[in-house]
């Protein structure tokens, strides 16, 4: 029994480690220095949310084997409260969607995307406009991906889980190569516009 509780305790800890760092990212997202890079930020708080929620299923099903029982005072860290949990919860399953649309054929893009049109007027693409022939251009299934130690620094994994992909983006008026990398751990980041074109004419 002594070994149960002592392998609860590192959970525990565990935990509470997850927890901390996750108000210290919201406290990033909420600062408006403009050196903060907004987007990791973001990332790093989805995939410690989703490692947090992990964590928390590990221990709730060790508890259920040991009969032992959860003591929430453990987990307790300041700044926790009902709308930053509620922002963990919905964060971590974002990533888990992301995580089963790994090889889907479409995805949505995942930030809105400034460009200059022909006209000279600064304009968008929407977050969560469709993304269509998808392809592996550099990863575990291409050629090598050289950055992929970037990610692995960032957030996790190793470098095979990392590839870049692109896809077309169409509008009335255009179609838009679109960039991007992305992880098996669910992270999809640094969505760039490679290229855009006039619809039956010529790039632009």
């Amino acid at each position: 029994m002594l070994k149960f509780n002592q392998i609860q305790r590192k959970m525990e800890r565990q935990i509470r480690d997850d927890k901390k760092e996750l108000v210290g990212y919201q406290a990033l997202l909420k600062n408006d220095d403009e050196n903060i890079d907004i987007d990791m930020i973001q990332n790093k708080f989805n995939i410690t949310s989703n490692n947090l929620k992990q964590k928390e299923n590990i221990l709730n099903n060790f508890l259920s084997e040991t009969e032992l029982n959860r003591d929430r005072s453990r987990e307790f860290v300041n700044g926790i409260d009902r709308s930053l949990s509620q922002k963990i919860v919905q964060s971590s399953k974002k990533i888990e969607k992301n995580k089963e649309m790994m090889y889907n054929s479409t995805i949505s893009l995942g930030k809105q995307l400034t460009f200059i049109d022909n006209n000279g007027t600064r304009t968008f693409i929407p977050k969560d406009t469709e993304i269509t022939n998808i392809v592996e251009i550099a990863g575990e299934n291409s050629k090598e991906f050289r950055n992929a130690s970037k990610y692995v620094k960032l957030y996790g994994g190793k470098n095979s889980d990392w590839s870049k992909r692109v896809g077309k983006i169409e509008s009335d008026k255009y179609i838009f190569d679109i960039h991007w990398v992305q992880g098996k751990n669910g992270i999809l980041c640094d969505w760039k516009i490679k290229n855009k074109k006039l619809k039956g004419g010529k790039d632009s």
